[in-house]
């Protein structure tokens, strides 16, 4: 099973279509004003420790063997995860992480963001 999970922190009170900030910044990696630009190296290291069993293949992807996989796909703005095959659990951890650092979940097919 292949999942996405899309996150990024607006300014202050900005508040944009929700759709368009995730085909803009999640998709097509382009900047969006009124979007902050996230830690990304704290946002690595936490997962890094969050999933220290997961082999760090390459800057951008994780490997749990049996537990799945994800690839991160980031910019300045944005983090999408593409995971595969991976447990319930796994996936709210993924989501727990970017919400240490205020980032809550976008959901496309829903288009819905949990905040």
């Amino acid at each position: 099973m292949h999942v996405n999970l899309n996150f990024w922190k607006y300014k202050g009170d900005v508040h944009l279509d929700d759709n368009r900030v995730y085909v803009t910044a999640c998709c097509e990696g382009d900047e969006v004003d009124g979007l902050d630009r996230l830690p990304i190296t704290e946002i690595l290291n936490k997962l890094k420790t969050e999933f220290s069993s997961w082999t760090f293949v390459a800057p951008d992807t994780f490997d749990g063997g049996a537990h799945g996989s994800f690839n991160i796909f980031m910019t300045s703005q944005a983090i999408r995860f593409d995971c595969y095959d991976m447990s319930h659990n796994d996936i709210n951890l993924l989501r727990n992480v970017m919400l240490d650092f205020d980032c809550p979940f976008y959901d496309p097919l829903l288009s819905f963001r949990f905040v």
